[in-house]
């Protein structure tokens, strides 16, 4: 596995979004390397943005939800899109 190849593929699509509303999932084995590499945060995420119901969670330099799927396999890293508003 190479996790710098995987961050940086992190790094360039979150730097290419102005909406951070997106998930991103991998697997077990690209999760824990992401956490040894110092990647993974804390953050504290309210509903809608206005305080209420605060809720932590990890997040991908503090700046993107993600999630580990044990179902995603080996180096492959799923990104989500943010839902439509139409």
């Amino acid at each position: 596995m190479d996790i710098a190849k995987i961050i940086g593929k992190l790094d360039a699509e979150i730097a290419s979004r102005s909406d951070l509303r997106f998930g991103i999932k991998v697997g077990s084995d690209v999760y824990h390397e992401l956490a040894r590499a110092g990647k993974l945060k804390v953050s504290t995420f309210t509903a809608l943005g206005l305080g209420a119901f605060p809720m932590e969670f990890m997040t991908y330099d503090g700046k993107v939800h993600i999630f580990e799927d044990p179902f995603v396999s080996g180096d492959d890293v799923v990104i989500g899109a943010p839902r439509s508003n139409s």
